[in-house]
């Protein structure tokens, strides 16, 4: 299943861009811009965020983790279904970067069920 964050959406973003987003004075507007034109909240995947480099341009660490947020519960999500992995996997490494181990828990616990969830942790 693809998502909507597909890149084919982000084709005009341009090197010169990330540059401008990088020495922006204002990157909020830049980032509500983008958070908008993308529906980041929604479909913000792994692929498209390292695509606008917004790791590597925005400043404020706690915007950076809130789409690093948006990115793990999109690919929790878009996952569903894939064969030889539980959907919790995919969003296993985007939750232990935000230190959010009760999060994984839970998705871990509902993915496995209760009786096999006790030996992962």
């Amino acid at each position: 299943m693809k998502s909507e964050g597909d890149l084919d959406l982000v084709t005009d973003w341009t090197s010169a861009m990330v540059c401008q987003a990088l020495h922006s004075d204002n990157q909020e507007v830049v980032m509500n811009s983008l958070a908008e034109r993308f529906s980041f909240e929604k479909n913000l995947t792994w692929a498209v965020m390292r695509r606008i480099c917004i790791p590597i341009w925005l400043k404020d660490l706690s915007q950076v983790k809130k789409f690093i947020e948006f990115v793990a519960k999109t690919e929790y999500r878009i996952n569903e279904g894939r064969p030889a992995m539980c959907k919790a996997d995919y969003a296993a490494i985007w939750y232990t970067l935000l230190g959010k181990k009760s999060v994984l828990q839970n998705l871990y616990s509902l993915e496995v069920g209760q009786e096999r969830f006790a030996q992962f942790f």
